[in-house]
């Protein structure tokens, strides 16, 4: 009858000869790798060049390694698949456990701020800030109390913004020159290859609005200058009648400012 095969612990097969302990139990030994230098004994940044753990040798000693038949390894095997399927149940039931009271957290607050989280939530499309906080929350972040007081601010405001885009019409006709009395109320850009051939120039787009609520666009890298909260009276030329987002817009050419400009924003003239 042959010798019985032996395992190391992670199940690599040992031919060679068994030793064993006082108990009966197999090992084999061999000397342990120094794993400060690699088994090299030592590095040129230390002193005479000498591994201050395993003095110059490269190994730290003789070392036991024990060594299992198959059967003491099948039966150590499934009592670590045991404890490893009690630890990973005991993570999901605690896991589970959070997400049922960041849920019940969750809940409370939407509860006691059941209009406001319902308005918010109704104006996600048209104002993304409220859309960013929207989605925090279903995600379980409750919202601070800043958070709560900027919702509270942002609501009216895009309330208005709305009925201002519903109430915007055209203005004009289209080629017509037009003199209206305007307040500028967002500047933006963007740049572009220069009509020159070389180069680049930057076109601002103004957005303003009329005192009639219609809005005004001019999209042109001469009409520099204007800020938000500029008040003043335009004179330029109807080259459109679009939509964008919903909101009736009358686009301009060959826009000009005609006499002073008063900044309603500052309260000062420009």
């Amino acid at each position: 009858m042959g010798m019985e095969k032996m395992f190391t612990r992670e199940g690599t097969e040992y031919a060679k000869a068994v030793h064993r302990d006082e108990k009966g139990k197999a090992f084999f030994t061999r000397l342990k790798h120094c794993g400060r230098c690699g088994g090299v004994g030592g590095w040129s940044g230390w002193p005479n060049y000498t591994c201050y753990d395993c003095h110059g040798k490269g190994n730290l000693g003789p070392e036991r390694i024990r060594l299992y038949t198959t059967e003491e390894l099948v039966k150590l095997n499934a009592t670590r698949e045991k404890a490893r399927a009690r630890a990973t149940a005991k993570r999901a039931e605690k896991a589970a456990k959070i997400e049922a009271e960041k849920a019940e957290r969750i809940a409370a607050f939407i509860a006691a701020n059941e209009t406001l989280v319902a308005e918010a939530r109704a104006l996600t499309e048209a104002n993304p800030f409220l859309a960013d906080l929207i989605g925090k929350l279903e995600l379980g972040k409750l919202w601070t109390d800043k958070m709560i007081a900027a919702v509270e601010r942002t609501i009216p405001e895009t309330k208005a913004a709305i009925a201002k885009r519903a109430a915007s019409g055209f203005v004009g006709e289209i080629g017509k020159r037009i003199e209206i009395k305007v307040t500028v109320e967002r500047v933006a850009g963007y740049e572009r290859p220069a009509f020159r051939g070389y180069g680049t120039e930057f076109v601002r787009i103004v957005s303003m609005r009329d005192e009639a609520g219609n809005a005004i666009v001019v999209k042109s890298p001469s009409f520099y200058g204007r800020e938000k909260g500029d008040a003043f009276t335009l004179r330029a030329t109807v080259k459109e009648h679009s939509e964008y987002r919903g909101e009736k817009q009358t686009r301009v050419e060959r826009a000009a400012v005609l006499g002073d400009v008063v900044n309603e924003t500052k309260g000062e003239n420009v």
